[in-house]
């Protein structure tokens, strides 16, 4: 009888703990949507409802974590347009200043990604190739109108303050958030490597 008694004992010992491991591993993979559950004669119902609560926390951390994930996005989003925005502004202050160059800007920034694509650069690096074509010739803004809008041939020395436009630009745009490459192909963009 009382070996009987004690493997009965035994075996409701057993499944409680197959119900709590199969429980647990649940969590472990993400599913939080299975509760433990022990009646409340059994010693084990405060335990369950204790490891429910603490589900439900992690249940409640994970929706708060999503949200707040989606909000950094939305807000990443609209930075990313307000950037584009603040390039084209940029863009259109340097036409403002000198009409010769009318749609350069977007001319250089369009072919530079299509040759990056064809050179099967990633997302990344073309998105800043396509920054940099924008915005090279931002530095313009600190070239004097008298030589900028010169209609007749540059003297050497008009010529060599044309020459600083780059960096100038990089010297302008030092403050924005921009990457080393794109700052790069703006400030040697007139560089001959070769």
């Amino acid at each position: 009888v009382t070996y009987s008694l004690f493997a009965r004992i035994q075996d409701r010992l057993r499944q409680s703990y197959i119900k709590i491991s199969d429980w647990t591993n649940k969590i472990k993979s993400g599913d939080l949507t299975t509760r433990l559950t022990f009646s409340k004669n059994s010693d084990l119902y405060y335990i369950a409802e204790s490891f429910n609560a603490m589900r439900d926390a992690m249940q409640e951390l994970i929706v708060e974590n999503e949200n707040k994930i989606q909000d950094l996005n939305d807000k990443n989003e609209l930075l990313l347009s307000t950037n584009k925005e603040l390039c084209a502004s940029l863009v259109n202050a340097i036409e403002a200043k000198d009409k010769y160059t009318l749609g350069h800007s977007e001319r250089v920034a369009d072919y530079s990604v299509q040759i990056a694509k064809r050179l099967n650069m990633s997302e990344e690096e073309i998105e800043d190739i396509r920054v940099a074509g924008m915005l090279h010739d931002v530095g313009k803004i600190g070239v004097p109108d008298d030589i900028l809008k010169k209609p007749s041939r540059l003297t050497s020395s008009e010529y060599e303050e044309v020459k600083k436009h780059p960096a100038i630009g990089s010297w302008i745009l030092n403050t924005l958030d921009l990457s080393e490459n794109t700052m790069n192909a703006i400030n040697y963009h007139h560089e001959r490597f070769d």
